[in-house]
């Protein structure tokens, strides 16, 4: 057993670095180009996308993100299909 002066846990990274997520996104066919930066302290910036939801009213919209990728790693993360209902 090895004893430490401080029984705090450490932390290997104090924050997040800096990087940027991107993505396509799909809704019913129509597509859009993604990008949320992130300057390091885990507040990514979000802007809202705008879509006529007046169209889809009363119905299940299907919605993919495509492409995901994030700027510290480099290959694709991932894609996610969902279905939203708009009242």
């Amino acid at each position: 057993m090895v004893r430490t002066a401080s029984q705090k846990k450490k932390k290997l990274w104090s924050r997040r670095h800096p990087t940027n997520y991107e993505a396509d996104l799909w809704v019913e066919g129509g597509h859009v180009h993604i990008s949320i930066g992130n300057d390091g302290n885990s507040d990514a910036r979000k802007w809202p996308v705008a879509i006529n939801a007046r169209q889809y009213s009363k119905s299940n919209v299907k919605c993919a993100f495509r492409n995901f990728t994030t700027g510290c790693c480099e290959g694709q993360v991932g894609n996610v299909d969902f279905t939203v209902y708009i009242p």
